[in-house]
């Protein structure tokens, strides 16, 4: 859930321990890891063993977070093995939690309530204006169907995690002289001179050379080549088109009213007020000024920890009681009008609660709904004649076999053809790659059979048939020697630019830095000192600059590089140290190294907690 939250909310600081842990784990133990052990049909648990005991409906609920997570990364869910690979995954990882959470109580580590709220008030998602707005919060988890309490256990679990994984992962030494060394190198800047040679400049203006052209043409001719295509045919059976042939009556309204009824009833709401305190005495107090004639929203503004509502006279709008922790819901919605409860402990203190105003639960007329009703109505009936559209014709395939031409004269279908339909597919019809997997495949490419009904789209569905097929050739050179000449011809400079940039670097390399001075008519940047960070340089000429060796003292070190623009030359007279490193930027990296020297050990522990673990696996539990 801490991970939904984060995902849903642009995520949260608490989550990434957990997260992080779990990820660092699987990436040893894999899938499989405890593939032998699996639970019957008919176990209570999704997963059980060695003091795991996995609630089925925390496993659906992270199955759900994580198809919704690869729908958003362009996954298909619906390919062959997708789910079943994805129940496995998901198990994993909740085992792996599951047994790390115990570990971390076995091993004593405990989680205080102010911390444990102070985690919480942290989330940047239930904040408004830097501030924790207990409203905004409540808000946020119903919104992905997360209570108060499983979102405080997760917490707990995640702040437990972090300090078994600090224990473990971070408690790798780091000796000065690594420290040294690292900063040392992270720090060094060198003296850099570098000249571009552009390739154009090594253009030649008269007419290629013919022989030289055919014998780069015979090596480079699959550079020119037709894409493999086919002619395809196909009928389409849509949603869109559907959606004309479908009426709806009051008579249809008025039943399917009746039948979702459920849907349309609205429950109870109260606005409600609440002025949150630290203690009961404190509360108490509150209560014997109201009675003594305060105003609730003046002592909201004034005492009221819950910093979201007391600018607003404690006002938390109007809601529903799953909008609130069940010890506050159950009190504010028993009181009547006007009245201000006793003090209500929760998690976030003494509340005291004023109810502002009651809406009674009621039922949305037929009329308020009519119209969302009827769309509805009209896409699931189109839908469904999609579907039953579908079955008739992948019957009459089954059954008669037939061509395209004839089914769709039979169905009132119209024929359409795509010319060149390539591996890369067509915004036309599809480039989804099993689709095109599928039209390349042996049975319809060359049995020409009929492939489909096939989805191609919401709510859409294909018939298709290859007419022709065409392989990928190389043409002649002749049909395409003016685009060849010209490739041909930057090439050719391009090599030569290199070429002259490793003459030029035998040269400055043997004499020196007064080579450079024989070089007229080339700008040469430079002399400055650039650190690995330096983004004036360009990127491949800072990265030779760091990869050539230390020139010796009064030598230079010259490197060719090749460039966008053709060639260039890298020259390295120099090497400083750094400068001496601030102690916030020590202290950094000094973590940096203890995270990274830990990572292996916690990655370690974590694959051998889980080894050892006899934690048998419930997959029907989905």
């Amino acid at each position: 859930m801490l991970q939904r939250v984060g995902d849903f909310f642009k995520r949260g600081r608490v989550a990434a321990v957990t997260v992080a842990l779990i990820s660092a784990a699987l990436l040893i133990t894999g899938k499989g890891l405890s593939d032998g052990f699996t639970l019957p049909g008919g176990s209570p648990f999704a997963a059980e063993g060695d003091g795991v005991k996995l609630d089925p409906s925390r496993a659906r609920q992270a199955l759900q977070a994580e198809q919704e997570r690869l729908q958003q990364a362009g996954m298909d869910l619906e390919g062959p093995g997708v789910l079943e690979g994805t129940k496995e995954r998901t198990l994993e990882r909740l085992i792996v939690s599951e047994l790390v959470a115990l570990q971390t109580a076995e091993q004593g580590y405990r989680v205080s309530g102010a911390r444990l709220q102070q985690a919480i008030r942290g989330e940047p998602a239930f904040q408004l204006d830097g501030q924790y707005n207990e409203t905004l919060a409540l808000s946020r988890l119903a919104q992905i169907g997360a209570t108060p309490e499983s979102y405080r256990d997760d917490v707990r679990r995640s702040l437990q995690t972090e300090e078994l994984s600090r224990a473990i992962g971070l408690g790798e030494f780091v000796t000065p002289v690594e420290i040294g060394r690292r900063l040392g190198l992270e720090g060094e800047e060198r003296e850099l001179r570098y000249l571009i040679l552009p390739a154009a400049r090594f253009a030649t203006s008269g007419p290629v050379d013919p022989q030289a052209l055919a014998r780069w043409y015979a090596l480079n001719g699959s550079r020119f080549a037709t894409p493999e295509s086919v002619k395809i045919e196909f009928i389409e059976i849509s949603e869109r088109d559907q959606l004309k042939a479908v009426t709806v009556s009051d008579d249809d309204l008025r039943a399917e009213y009746a039948d979702r009824v459920g849907e349309f009833q609205q429950p109870e709401r109260r606005r409600l007020r609440h002025i949150l305190v630290d203690s009961e005495i404190t509360a108490q107090d509150v209560i014997k000024q109201l009675q003594s004639g305060a105003a609730f929203e003046d002592l909201a503004r004034k005492i009221s920890k819950d910093s979201g509502s007391s600018v607003s006279g404690g006002d938390l709008g109007i809601s529903t009681p799953d909008a609130f922790v069940k010890p506050f819901a159950d009190v504010a919605f028993s009181l009547m009008v006007g009245s201000v409860s006793a003090p209500v402990k929760t998690e976030f203190g003494y509340h005291v609660i004023k109810v502002d105003e009651i809406q009674a639960a009621s039922v949305r007329s037929l009329d308020a709904v009519r119209d969302t009703l009827r769309e509805q109505i009209t896409q699931e009936r189109a839908a469904q004649l999609v579907a039953d559209l579908g079955d008739q014709v992948e019957q009459r395939i089954g059954r008669a076999g037939g061509d395209l031409a004839s089914i769709a004269k039979d169905f009132n279908l119209s024929r359409r053809s795509i010319e060149n339909f390539t591996r890369a597919g067509s915004t036309e019809l599809s480039a989804d790659p099993a689709f095109i997997s599928m039209v390349f495949s042996e049975s319809y490419l060359v049995q020409r059979r009929l492939g489909g009904p096939v989805e191609v789209g919401d709510g859409v569905l294909v018939v298709f048939q290859v007419i022709d097929h065409r392989k990928s050739t190389i043409p002649p050179l002749d049909s395409v020697r003016a685009a060849t000449e010209s490739v041909f011809a930057q090439e050719q400079a391009a090599t030569a630019a290199r070429k002259e940039a490793e003459r030029l670097v035998a040269l400055i390399n043997e004499r020196g830095l007064p080579a450079l001075a024989d070089l007229k008519n080339v700008p040469i940047v430079g002399p400055r000192f650039i650190s690995r960070q330096d983004r004036e340089a360009p990127a491949a000429i800072r990265g030779a600059v760091f990869t050539v060796k230390r020139p010796a003292p009064s030598q230079v070190v010259a490197s060719s590089v090749i460039v966008p623009e053709g060639a260039a030359i890298a020259v390295v007279s120099a090497v400083r140290s750094a400068s001496p490193v601030d102690p916030a930027v020590r202290s950094l990296s000094v973590q940096s190294m203890q995270f990274e020297q830990g990572q292996s050990s916690l990655s370690s522990y974590v694959s051998d907690l889980r080894s050892k673990a006899d934690v048998r696996k419930n997959l029907e539990a989905f």
